[in-house]
């Protein structure tokens, strides 16, 4: 028998074969390209979802009605399962932050009140000071001064810009800051106030005053001066 009427049935049916693996394949690639994107779009709107939320913190100015979407997957239990509890912590998430915002912007008004009250206490503050007649001084346990707020100074002893951070006895003499300094020991020990009364010599001239002293933290003292030296030369 000639080969070529034996091998042409042979060849005829290996050239199908070819030809039908070729089209399966086809098939195939076309089945899992269809099957893939179907599984990958609710996770990629999950993905995407994901990000939004995330923009809803870090873009608080951005509209919150496009972040309101909620994801839906189906045709997998799977995914349907998982797009739910997502839509269920992205709504807490959202209900959190915009209670967040809420206290936030209650805070802030708050704080602005607050601000304006104390800046109107301040201002009344100063004009309290500035009408007093008394000079007051902070000054901690050490003798060093912390704070002359701008009341009396011309009962200062020396410049005020100067005395601020300076001790006792780099401004008065050794002996009259020594009973200084016990003064504000004394206070401090006792947490209760004590009224003095001492003369200093400013501008060769005796001056006589009159303190009180409380305490008003752990290691400082206040001190409020007037000048009693019309009284003493009246005496």
């Amino acid at each position: 028998m000639p080969e070529d009427d034996f091998m042409a049935e042979i060849n005829t049916n290996t050239r199908n074969t070819f030809l039908l693996c070729l089209a399966a394949l086809g098939v195939a690639i076309a089945s899992g390209i269809i099957t893939s994107r179907w599984i990958a779009k609710p996770i990629s709107r999950l993905s995407s979802a994901s990000q939004e939320l995330a923009t809803l913190f870090e873009s608080p100015t951005r509209s919150e009605l496009e972040l309101e979407q909620n994801v839906k997957a189906t045709g997998i239990n799977e995914l349907e399962t998982l797009a739910h509890s997502f839509n269920q912590m992205a709504n807490k998430l959202r209900e959190s932050f915009t209670a967040l915002k809420a206290t936030n912007t209650q805070l802030e008004m708050r704080v602005a009140e607050r601000t304006a009250e104390l800046s109107d206490a301040e201002t009344e503050l100063r004009g309290l000071f500035a009408a007093m007649s008394e000079l007051i001084v902070v000054i901690d346990a050490k003798g060093r001064y912390l704070r002359i707020p701008s009341t009396n100074a011309a009962l200062l002893y020396g410049d005020p810009r100067e005395l601020v951070g300076k001790t006792l006895h780099e401004v008065f003499p050794k002996s009259q800051a020594d009973i200084f300094l016990s003064y504000i020991q004394q206070v401090l020990s006792t947490k209760q106030n004590l009224n003095v009364e001492y003369s200093l010599t400013i501008a060769d001239k005796e001056v006589w005053f009159s303190a009180s002293i409380s305490p008003i933290a752990h290691e400082s003292a206040i001190w409020v001066i007037r000048d009693i030296s019309h009284q003493k030369q009246v005496e």
